[in-house]
């Protein structure tokens, strides 16, 4: 009898996560799509712009099992039961892949100017060359890329250029802890940078996405009338989720257009459909979160596999029942500002200072060092990851978590993940790091 197939769409953190996963289980056949031919460490493609020459350590080709292509629609199995049950899928070549369950990997996509990948340094490189030959620069977003982007300018240009970050909340880093943006908005004003705080983009100009890094003056007109003029704009408000190959599926999709999914991380519409990542509504956009989806999504696909072997559940109710829920991992960030500073974030609690700058870097340099061990599929990478991944988890779910009745991580689906109790033996540490 032949194993249950499954598909991994997207090749990201997620998806080789939940790839690796199914494969070590032995239970199922698995079969990976993307449709890019390599993988990209993203959170590096920032200081590329100032450093070309990076552009080819920081991209590794998949392997050759995967399958190339774009998935562009979903073919649904005839029967009339609801949650329905997807058959195959589609991609923008005429391919049909059938399969017995899906992952979603897929990700988001960023209006940041991004290389192709025939031509990564030559890209870099003339985003490098526009960027030096514009005498100001306009970043529009405070969260971790827009902060990121500014900060590798500064660094790299120091104030030979009118640097200015337009963000539309009160503070930078609204999703980090309020010391965090407080550190990064001193960091960037001592860089000689402008920040415009609580106000949005009303009026781009035409400079919205890779439109701002055309040659020219651009205009943007802010809600609060203020023009912001700059020869170049980059647009780092956020990323749309990759999920239009379900958009023919009522009910999977969420207004912003992310996957709607149930607790479980089941896509809510479909019965054998699971999503893990930035594509699926309330994971969390950070490799950390895409890790801990795709691992989940991996499990629940086997648990739901086991299930149907012995009773096919029927309901919503009962698949849920045969799955876990999706908690939301700790919150652990590394904000860079520029090579040699940055603010770490673990939970509640933000450091920014001198002394650690250099460990922040170098856990930066640690864990795109280890991803791209892991996407060239090295001995011994997989085992380090989880190490640290386990570590991480750990440290996360007993220091510095949110108070009983504080604020509480939202899980998909609507529910609420319950903010852990602090620490007795924290009030001295906190007080002392805050």
């Amino acid at each position: 009898m032949p194993l249950p197939h499954v598909l991994v769409l997207g090749a990201g953190f997620a998806g080789r996560r939940a790839e690796a996963d199914l494969l070590a289980s032995r239970r199922c056949s698995v079969t990976l799509v993307d449709a890019a031919p390599s993988f990209e460490y993203l959170p590096a493609a920032l200081r590329c712009y100032v450093r070309p020459s990076l552009a080819q350590h920081t991209v590794v080709d998949h392997p050759r099992r995967l399958h190339r292509g774009r998935a562009v629609a979903a073919e649904l199995a005839p029967e009339a039961a609801a949650p329905a049950t997807l058959a195959a899928l589609l991609l923008a070549d005429g391919t049909r892949l059938p399969c017995d369950y899906l992952v979603c990997a897929t990700g988001a996509s960023f209006a940041l100017p991004r290389a192709s990948d025939q031509a990564r340094r030559p890209h870099y490189a003339a985003v490098r060359r526009t960027l030096d030959a514009a005498p100001s620069v306009l970043v529009v977003g405070g969260g971790e890329v827009g902060v990121e982007a500014v900060a590798e300018l500064a660094a790299a240009y120091g104030r030979s250029k009118r640097l200015t970050l337009l963000c539309s909340t009160p503070t930078l880093l609204p999703s980090l802890p309020p010391r965090a943006g407080a550190a990064a908005a001193a960091w960037l004003r001592a860089a000689g940078v402008t920040l415009h705080l609580g106000d949005r983009c009303a009026d781009w100009g035409g400079a919205r996405g890779g439109a701002g890094f055309e040659p020219g003056q651009h205009e943007l007109t802010t809600a609060a009338g203020v023009v912001l003029a700059a020869a170049c704009v980059i647009d780092a408000t956020g990323g749309v989720p990759r999920a239009g190959y379900l958009a023919g599926t009522p009910g999977a999709l969420t207004q912003k257009g992310a996957l709607a999914v149930t607790p479980s991380l089941r896509v809510a519409p479909l019965r054998n459909v699971f999503a893990a990542g930035d594509v699926a509504q309330g994971v969390g956009a950070n490799a950390l979160a895409a890790e801990v989806s795709g691992a989940l999504a991996a499990a629940n696909v086997l648990r739901l596999m086991a299930a149907d072997a012995r009773a096919r559940p029927a309901t919503a109710a009962a698949l849920e029942a045969c799955c876990r829920p999706y908690t939301p991992p700790p919150r652990v960030a590394l904000v860079s500002l520029g090579p040699a500073a940055g603010v770490a974030v673990l939970n509640r609690c933000a450091v920014a200072s001198p002394l650690l700058d250099p460990l922040v870097a170098a856990a930066k340099w640690l864990i795109q060092a280890v991803q791209l061990g892991l996407a060239r599929e090295r001995w011994g990478f997989a085992t380090l990851w989880r190490l640290m991944e386990a570590v991480t988890l750990f440290v996360g779910r007993h220091a510095f978590v949110e108070a009983a009745g504080g604020q509480a991580a939202r899980r998909p689906g609507g529910g609420q993940a319950a903010g852990g109790r602090r620490p007795a033996a924290e009030a001295w540490t906190s007080a002392f790091l805050q």
